[in-house]
């Protein structure tokens, strides 16, 4: 699993949110998205906003925010490139 964060960083950190993503999956079992919303909720809770981008250990991306957009992308192989920035 990797989780890359953006926003305000000290919430991040306060609320170790790249720790707490990794562990809501590895030991609750949650799903990576799932997981992903629990953690960010406790961000928001302390005041913080931005977002997080999390792959599984078969690469598989998904993304989760508090604000009403994040610009994001994802490309593999030969497929098209996803851009995206709003939900």
């Amino acid at each position: 699993m990797a989780v890359s964060a953006t926003g305000t960083g000290e919430m991040f950190i306060r609320s170790v949110a790249a720790y707490d993503i990794a562990a809501l999956v590895k030991y609750r079992g949650l799903a990576p998205q799932k997981a992903a919303d629990e953690a960010l909720e406790k961000v928001r809770a302390i005041g913080g906003r931005g977002g997080v981008i999390v792959l599984d250990r078969s690469g598989n991306a998904v993304f989760s925010f508090t604000t009403e957009g994040m610009y994001r992308g994802l490309a593999r192989g030969a497929e098209k490139p996803e851009i995206l920035m709003h939900r």
